[in-house]
């Protein structure tokens, strides 16, 4: 799994074969030894972090692509028998996460998943999964 996470305001990025302009405004969460986001004190639930995330199947050979405020729990119910969430994830339970974008707001995660889907091409989802790994 790759995570993807920047500060930008107003910058250009360039993810794939596609130039991508955006005005959202990313950032670094705190993540504790273990890899865990620690939250500072005196944060609440407005504050809540999304992210654009896409996971793979092996017994389909397909990728999702979706958003969510909580990966952990998207993906489990994604691999749940009784999750009523998405009828395409419903045909396999082995789903992995294999990248997510954090962003600040709801509006830009959506905004950023509808700009994947609509690539149509799993070229350009395994380039950005593998550009995210190498530069880690």
């Amino acid at each position: 799994m790759v995570e993807v996470s920047f500060s930008c305001e107003k910058r250009e990025l360039v993810l794939g074969l596609k130039k991508l302009s955006t005005h959202a405004k990313m950032s670094f969460v705190p993540m504790n030894r273990d890899g865990v986001e620690s939250r500072l004190a005196g944060n609440d639930s407005s504050d809540k972090m999304y992210y654009t995330y896409i996971i793979y199947s092996k017994s389909l050979d397909r990728y999702y692509v979706g958003y969510t405020n909580d990966t952990r729990i998207r993906l489990e119910q994604h691999n749940s028998e009784k999750h009523p969430f998405s009828k395409f994830t419903t045909h396999a339970y082995d789903w992995e996460l294999k990248y997510k974008e954090k962003f600040l707001n709801k509006t830009e995660a959506i905004k950023r998943e509808r700009e994947i889907k609509r690539w149509h091409s799993r070229k350009m989802i395994e380039k950005l999964i593998n550009d995210a790994s190498e530069s880690r």
